[in-house]
Parts: structure tokens; C-alpha cells; sequence
């Protein structure tokens, strides 16, 4: 029965070459996209899972308008990691980066993250 279904399919496929070239295409190109689209979320959706704790881990942003100019950026004033502290119940922890030469952290970054060890 399996080898008849074959057999009607190469038929079909011999007898309607640019229609069978288009369709095998098309589901050649439409498997990629969709592999390529998995592949894209399985590795944002793994993204500094190898932390301890890492979902209870943020990062904070700042994305609005400031005189009608749009702004993303993950900048923070100096205060905030306090205001954070005292004002939110469930903060416990807060390191603040600074990008320099080489990396410059408060010393309560490796309280969060688990560089060497």
C-alpha cells in the first residue's frame, strides 16, 4: 500500500516538474525559517540559565522620551540601587557595572553571580 503512495507521488512528480519544484521548495525554505526560529528562541529563552537563581536575577532599564527624544538605554542614576533597597520589599541584593577597561562591580557581584566557582 506504502509503495503504491510512492509510486503515485513520482508520477505526479515526473508529470508536474515545475509544480513539484515549486512545492519542494517551498516547504524547503518554510522547514528552514522554522528551524532557524526555533533555534533563535531556544538559545534567548537559555540565556544565563546557568546562574544560580538566575529568575530571580534583573536587570533594570530605562526605556522612554526625554524632550520628545526616545531613549533605551540600561543606565541608572547612583541612587537607585539605595532606593531600591530600602523601597522595594523583595530586592536583596544589588551590584552596579561599570564598563571601563575591565569590568568595574560593587564587591556584592559575586554574592549574585557564580564567575569561578
Amino acid at each position: 500500500m506504502l509503495k503504491n503512495y510512492y509510486l503515485v507521488a513520482l508520477r505526479n512528480m515526473r508529470k508536474h516538474k515545475l509544480f513539484s519544484v515549486i512545492n519542494i521548495v517551498g516547504l524547503v525554505i518554510g522547514m528552514t525559517c522554522c528551524l532557524l526560529i526555533f533555534v533563535y528562541v531556544q538559545d534567548e529563552l537559555s540565556y544565563d540559565r546557568f546562574q544560580k537563581d538566575y529568575q530571580n536575577i534583573y536587570r533594570v532599564a530605562l526605556h522612554g522620551r526625554i524632550s520628545g527624544q526616545e531613549i533605551l538605554t540600561s543606565n541608572s542614576s547612583l541612587p537607585l540601587a539605595q532606593a531600591m533597597l530600602t523601597e522595594i520589599p523583595g530586592v536583596e541584593e544589588v551590584i552596579r557595572l561599570k564598563p571601563a577597561n575591565g569590568e568595574v562591580a560593587w564587591p556584592s557581584v559575586m554574592k549574585i553571580f557564580l564567575f569561578g566557582r
